[in-house]
């Protein structure tokens, strides 16, 4: 199978970038790029030196662009930075980019150490924009500011724009064999594909990442079409990634970009127009579309996850960009053809592991009894109940900070963490969850105790963008009410 590069460039996406099995049905001319010539000196205000920086509008909060993904504020949650590696397995790798943190490398073509081109060899350096989109170093006065703070592995398993499976394989191996070495890999980007069925070969090197608990994150791919039909978007295990809309006003839309793969095997959306990235060398920098880049973004956000949480599994990655995901406009194309879970909240997600890892904010849940105080219990939470199963079926959350406050417009949410679907528990002032509020206090009954629960404050019927994880204290609960 041929693979080609998932990058959709200006309006040449649906021509230079389709996908199919013989190379006779897709170009080899050179990928178009919008140049972006002059830098813009990042102004005293601005959190990075980097003098392409303000042009990253995906580094914003939502309170400063309507719809920024939050990149600075999860940065900041997690400084220091657990020093992590993202394997970028591509194909136009140029050293001649400064900004870059390249570490080892491996060209699966030429079966050598050396990844890297010469700057002739290829017009547009596909996996130095992708990298840098990861890990361009930051407040440095130089170039882009990139994603997260980590060394990049590269991996040559194309020529410019086209390659064998067999050799994205390969390099899957390699990354995968360094494994208990200094240049052992946390994360592994794919933003490549090709048409057709996810092939044994390729499924055993996801699983065998998987059982590392290394996520792969892969390009859902450009042709406009079921991501279904594309491999390795199509693989189990793998978290592929959609591209969404961008316009000069807000930023990243809640839309599907026109080029972006879709459906069932997408699993989060972000932005997939107007990335900037450097192309040959560090004044080199170009504006890209596809979701080769989109790709990236959401690879750097799982590294700053895997930072909170070095040891999390493929699964619960994946959970945690799902549950922390902004919902898509209703009858939008997202909405409607499936861009995945939602639209990638950098914030909130990393925010999520944050508070999982046993950061600053953790919440819990006691029964309301114990052996000594049924009736204070009862004279305190219940006393028109006459029902002992009631007090045995009575829970206190309990957080560290001030989620919980006494407005009675306010909705909050009990969701399971195992999943993107299951039960959902919603309660305030007016439904029979009885509750009540003072010093990060509430009370509720009649909960699944064994299920992993995250709780979400609404208020005027609009959610935080993410869940504090709840811990149920069973062992709290009086041996009489088993």
């Amino acid at each position: 199978m041929k693979y080609y590069l998932a990058a959709a460039i200006s309006a040449l996406i649906a021509s230079q970038c389709a996908m199919a099995d013989s190379p006779s049905t897709f170009s080899n001319e050179p990928v178009k790029y919008k140049t972006i010539p002059t830098p813009i000196t990042a102004s005293s205000n601005t959190p990075f030196s980097d003098p392409y920086y303000p042009f990253q509008r995906y580094f914003y909060t939502s309170s400063e662009l309507p719809n920024g993904l939050g990149i600075t504020a999860a940065q900041t949650l997690v400084t220091p930075y657990r020093p992590l590696r993202v394997g970028v397995i591509d194909g136009g790798f140029f050293n001649s980019v400064q900004d870059i943190p390249f570490v080892g490398g491996y060209d699966a073509v030429e079966n050598d150490d050396n990844p890297f081109v010469e700057s002739d060899d290829c017009d547009f350096g596909h996996g130095t924009a992708v990298s840098a989109v990861i890990g361009a170093s930051r407040n440095n006065g130089v170039g882009i500011a990139g994603v997260a703070d980590v060394d990049i592995v590269p991996v040559r398993a194309l020529d410019c724009e086209l390659g064998f499976e067999s050799d994205v394989v390969k390099g899957m191996h390699y990354l995968l064999s360094l494994q208990g070495t200094p240049l052992e890999v946390d994360v592994i980007n794919l933003s490549l594909g090709g048409e057709g069925d996810c092939s044994s070969e390729m499924q055993e090197a996801v699983d065998l990442a998987t059982s590392f608990n290394i996520p792969v994150i892969v390009a859902a791919g450009n042709e406009g079409m079921e991501a279904s039909l594309s491999s390795p978007a199509n693989c189990e295990n793998v978290i592929a990634v959609g591209a969404l809309a961008y316009n000069d006003k807000n930023g990243e839309s809640n839309d599907i970009a026109s080029f972006s793969n879709y459906g069932d095997a997408v699993s989060i959306s972000t932005q997939g127009e107007s990335i900037i990235a450097p192309n040959k060398n560090d004044d080199d920098i170009v504006e890209v579309d596809g979701t080769s880049f989109s790709a990236p973004l959401v690879s750097g956000v799982v590294a700053m996850i895997k930072s909170q949480m070095p040891d999390a599994d493929v699964l619960s990655i994946n959970n945690i960009l799902k549950r922390t995901a902004s919902e898509y406009d209703n009858e939008s194309g997202c909405d409607i053809l499936g861009c995945g879970a939602g639209k990638m909240n950098a914030a909130a997600a990393v925010t999520y592991a944050h508070a999982l890892s046993g950061g600053t904010r953790h919440a819990k849940i006691t029964n309301v009894l114990s052996e000594q105080n049924c009736k204070a219990a009862s004279d305190a939470y219940y006393e028109s109940t006459s029902s002992s199963s009631a007090y045995c079926d009575t829970w206190e959350f309990s957080v560290n900070d001030n989620v919980f406050n006494t407005e009675s417009s306010n909705t909050y949410r009990l969701v399971p963490l195992s999943s993107a679907e299951g039960p959902l528990y919603t309660f305030n002032n007016n439904t029979a969850a009885r509750y009540e509020f003072g010093d990060g206090r509430g009370i509720i009954q009649n909960i699944d105790t064994e299920e992993p629960l995250g709780l979400q404050t609404c208020e005027d019927g609009r959610c935080q963008e993410y869940l504090l994880p709840i811990k149920t204290l069973i062992s709290s609960r009086p041996t009489y009410c088993f």
